[in-house]
C-alpha cells in the first residue's frame, strides 16, 4: 500500500512521514505469531536533497528533472502496492508538477505526476472482497494548514505562497477526482489522524480479509495510544510559562514586563485540546 503525503512547503510532510513509520512499526510489532508484519519503506523527497547539493531551488527547465528522479525512486518500490508491503512517500511527483504550474506556469508535469496517485487495476477486473487484495488504492494523505509555518533558508516563500500551492494543490485533485484526506493537528494529535485514516482506508478496501483486520485494529490501537500522548503534551502546554515552551529570551523579557504591568500571560505555545480528526475529503 502506498501512503502518499501531500502538501505545501512547511506543512509538515517530513516530519509526519518519519513518525509514522516509527508508529507502524510499532503497531506491526504488536501483531500475533505467525501474522506475517508487513514490510514499510519511507522514500524521502528528493527536492531537498537536490537543494541542498545546489545551494538553490531549481530552474524552470530543471523541474521535469526532479519530478523524474522522485518517479524513479517510487518507481523502484512498484511492487510495494500490497497489503504486505508498504510504501510511506514523503512526497510525490504531483508536488513538484504543482510547483511547476505555481511558479512557471507549466502544467506538463501533471499528467507523468497523477499515475502515482491512481487506484490500480488488476486486468481490467475489479477487487473481490472475499480474495486478498493483493492491489490497494493509495491513501492521499493532504497535510492541514494549521501548523506555523517556519523559514527554511531559501527553500521556503512564505506564508502567502504555502497557501497559493495548497489552493492549486487542491484544485488539481479535485477536477482529475483524486480522492484525498486531510490531517489536522500538532504533534502526537495530527499523527494519531494520519493513523486512523490508514485504518480507515483499510477498512473501506479490504473489509474481509483475514490478514488486514487485526493489521487495522493494531493501528487503531498504536492511533488511541498516540492521542493519550497527545492530550499529555498539550496539558503541558496550557501550564508552561511561554519562557518553558520555548527558551527564547525576548519571551522571558514580554512575560516580565506583563507581570510588571499586572497582565496575565498569553498561552506560549498554541494547541487543540480535542481530540484529533480526520476530515474526509472527495471520498
Amino acid at each position: 500500500m502506498i501512503i502518499a503525503l501531500l502538501g505545501a512547503e512547511s506543512t509538515g510532510k517530513s516530519t509526519l512521514a518519519a513518525a509514522l513509520h516509527r508508529h507502524l512499526q510499532a503497531a506491526f510489532a504488536t501483531l500475533p505469531a505467525p501474522h506475517a508484519q508487513p514490510l514499510i519503506t519511507h522514500v524521502p523527497e528528493y527536492l531537498r536533497d537536490w537543494c541542498t547539493q545546489h545551494g538553490r531551488t531549481p530552474r524552470a527547465d530543471e523541474q521535469a528533472h526532479i519530478a523524474h528522479i522522485q518517479a524513479q525512486w517510487l518507481t523502484d518500490a512498484a511492487h510495494l502496492h500490497s497489503l504486505h508491503h508498504w510504501l510511506i512517500a514523503d512526497t510525490t511527483p504531483l508536488m513538484t508538477a504543482v510547483y511547476s504550474d505555481h511558479y512557471f506556469g507549466d502544467p506538463s508535469l501533471y499528467a507523468m505526476a497523477l499515475g502515482f496517485h491512481a487506484a490500480p487495476r488488476l486486468a481490467g477486473a475489479a477487487l473481490v472482497s472475499d480474495t486478498p487484495p493483493h492491489h490497494l488504492p493509495p491513501l492521499n494523505l493532504l497535510m492541514g494548514l494549521d501548523l506555523p509555518w517556519q523559514a527554511d533558508g531559501s527553500l521556503r516563500d512564505g506564508p502567502a505562497t504555502q497557501m497559493a500551492v495548497d489552493t492549486l494543490l487542491r484544485q488539481q485533485m479535485d477536477v482529475r477526482q483524486l480522492p484525498y484526506q486531510t490531517v489536522y493537528g500538532t504533534d502526537s494529535a495530527r499523527v494519531a489522524a494520519a493513523l486512523q485514516a490508514i485504518a480507515g482506508h483499510l477498512m473501506r478496501h479490504a473489509p474481509a480479509d483475514a490478514w488486514a483486520v487485526p493489521v487495522q485494529n493494531a493501528i487503531e490501537k498504536e492511533a488511541n495510544n498516540a492521542i493519550s500522548i497527545s492530550g499529555k503534551q498539550q496539558k503541558y502546554r496550557k501550564y508552561a510559562s511561554p519562557c518553558e515552551c520555548c527558551d527564547d529570551p525576548a519571551c522571558e523579557r514580554q512575560m516580565f514586563s506583563r507581570l510588571v504591568a499586572n497582565r496575565p500571560p498569553t498561552q506560549g505555545v498554541s494547541g487543540d485540546l480535542n481530540p484529533p480528526v480526520v476530515r474526509p475529503q472527495r471520498w
